[in-house]
């Protein structure tokens, strides 16, 4: 409305239309946990070439893999191509097909972390939710 008034003030009040403001959208950044135990090794080509397109089109986005532990594997995907992601060294990073413990995973990313969880940052858990961890601890940190 405020530009409107402005607009028929220059133009000597001959305005005949409304001017609309467009509020710009804020993209917020992604952070990625991807569940890497065993029971969703037959998903290793998803979650590789997930995390390798979220980092591609967010650049500011986190990616973690856990199953028991939880490890930061951004660096490994920040390739120009998916045939650059050096699978060894993701491999070693974390222990893969081993148990679930999303809780966990949850409470190691607030307590290490926890300055990438803030309001324009969104969480997305890539997992099956079979969880052996604690689900009290699972309940609290969701």
């Amino acid at each position: 409305m405020r530009r409107t008034i402005r607009s028929e003030i220059k133009y000597s009040i001959e305005s005949p239309y409304l001017l609309k403001s467009v509020r710009k959208i804020n993209k917020s950044n992604l952070i990625l946990l991807c569940d890497v135990s065993g029971s969703m090794k037959d998903f290793f080509k998803e979650y590789i070439v997930l995390s390798f397109f979220i980092k591609k089109n967010i650049p500011k986005s986190e990616i973690f893999h856990f199953s028991t532990n939880l490890r930061k594997v951004t660096n490994l995907f920040q390739v120009t191509s998916i045939y650059k992601v050096n699978v060894r060294k993701l491999a070693l990073a974390v222990s893969y097909g081993s148990w679930t413990k999303i809780g966990e995973a949850l409470y190691m990313l607030r307590r290490s972390f926890g300055d990438l969880i803030h309001r324009n940052n969104s969480i997305l858990i890539f997992s099956d939710r079979w969880d052996l961890g604690d689900l009290e601890l699972l309940d609290r940190e969701m």
